[in-house]
């Protein structure tokens, strides 16, 4: 089997996964009128410490259901505990138009590291230094500098 047979056999697995573990999240939300919300969220792949600030535009009934599916949404920094920056209602045009804004957007259609880092200009405005992550890792670091240097594992 040559890679790019094998790569595309994994996406559609790794597709149906997501799609398994959507219908999981949404199996207990009761079905009622159709509401549009607008997720700001941090999203990454643009470096360590660093994150995309862009925005979703999900279907849901609730607020929470909304910021619920945003989380778990691929490029989303799932782990972080302020990974949603804000939920918004709004109108089903202004979802449409969201959804094609973001179509249109850079970030959203590079797919490889190459392109990416030749589009991180255009794309610069909206990448922030994540404060949070970047004490952990300072912390981190420093755990190994002091095993490194006395020998001695100690706990900070």
């Amino acid at each position: 089997m040559s890679y790019r047979r094998a790569r595309i056999q994994f996406n559609r697995q790794r597709s149906l996964c997501d799609e398994q573990m959507m219908k999981m999240l949404v199996s207990g939300i009761p079905q009622g009128k159709k509401r549009y919300f607008c997720v700001e969220c941090k999203l990454g792949h643009v470096g360590r410490e660093r994150y995309y600030r862009g925005k979703l535009f999900i279907q849901a009934p609730t607020a929470k259901d909304a910021a619920l599916i945003a989380r778990w949404t691929p490029r989303v920094k799932h782990h972080h505990p302020d990974a949603i920056l804000s939920v918004t209602e709004i109108s089903y045009l202004q979802y449409r138009e969201g959804i094609q804004e973001n179509q249109k957007k850079l970030y959203f259609n590079v797919h490889d590291k190459k392109y990416q880092a030749a589009v991180m200009e255009e794309i610069g405005d909206l990448v922030f230094e994540d404060e949070i992550a970047l004490n952990c890792y300072k912390k981190r670091k420093w755990k190994k500098q002091i095993k490194n240097e006395g020998g001695i594992e100690r706990c900070c």
